[in-house]
């Protein structure tokens, strides 16, 4: 197959995948489209771009994989929805506060601070080591 031919095999199956309205779509099933139509998977490594990539986990944006397979021209798909799975949104985290009892205030000692070691937990970690001092 020529290069013109791919590209227009190619552009009729980001058509047909886009005809239900939908804007995204998944490498699997735009692979599988493709070898059905006669196409080897490498064919599809000159759309399957990072910049096609859609924010949604998984999915590329046929407009822009059709801008990457056409640059002259762009695809005219009317009336598209793009469905989002919600995987997008952000979490705003709230700071966590700890309510520190004031017996542990006075002693210094809080659940996050490092247990203090002694001479023999020093002995006992270069004997494991094989040191001796």
């Amino acid at each position: 197959m020529t290069n013109t031919e791919i590209n227009t095999t190619l552009e009729n199956i980001l058509n047909d995948v886009t005809a239900d309205g939908t804007r995204l779509v998944t490498r699997a099933v735009l692979i599988s489209k493709a070898i059905t139509a006669g196409l080897e998977e490498k064919h599809t490594y000159r759309i399957l771009k990072p910049s096609a990539r859609s924010t949604i986990r998984g999915y590329y944006d046929a407009i822009i994989m059709g801008n990457i397979l056409n640059p002259t021209t762009s695809m005219k798909i009317e009336n598209l929805e793009v469905v989002s799975t919600g995987e997008d949104s952000k979490v705003e985290e709230e700071p966590i506060k700890m309510d520190i009892e004031s017996s542990e205030k006075s002693s210094g000692t809080y659940d996050y601070d490092a247990i203090p070691y002694t001479e023999e937990d020093i002995a006992e970690e270069l004997s494991l080591m094989g040191t001796y001092l």
